[in-house]
């Protein structure tokens, strides 16, 4: 039938004709790869200098954030508060800088002293006068 020559020939003429479509996968496969994840920048420390980190703000910030951790956070984490800076919690209206009265996550607490009966957390015991103080002067602190 064939030769050894023309099976060759043809054969070669067939990885031509339909290398094409190798090369589209290898393409297509490499365009996916290059988008990524989605993130707009990863956990590098030069990420970090050019974005911020998580936990980002003032002394008072860091001072509070450890308790909203372990008292709001785990109901909470649907409002992204494991993510946020001290500046995402005033854009998003959780507190109002420099106005305790008017800022939920302090109003909302048990035994807070903004004239509101709090009732947070939910379920689960109160907070302490030093955990309320130290919510409310970072709120007393934080830059608008």
């Amino acid at each position: 039938m064939f030769d050894n020559d023309s099976m060759k020939i043809r054969i070669l003429g067939c990885f031509i004709r339909y290398s094409h479509v190798r090369l589209g996968g290898a393409f297509v496969f490499g365009l996916f790869l290059s988008v990524g994840c989605g993130k707009s920048y990863n956990s590098s420390s030069t990420d970090r200098s050019v974005y911020g980190t998580t936990n980002a703000g003032g002394g008072e910030f860091k001072a509070a954030f450890p308790i909203l951790a372990k008292n709001c956070i785990g109901c909470h984490a649907h409002a992204h508060w494991a993510n946020y800076n001290e500046g995402d919690f005033i854009t998003s209206g959780d507190i109002v800088s420099n106005d305790p009265s008017r800022s939920p996550i302090f109003y909302r607490l048990t035994d807070n002293d903004s004239g509101v009966t709090g009732n947070m957390p939910l379920g689960g015991p109160a907070m302490t006068a030093d955990e309320i103080l130290a919510i409310k002067n970072w709120v007393l602190a934080a830059a608008p």
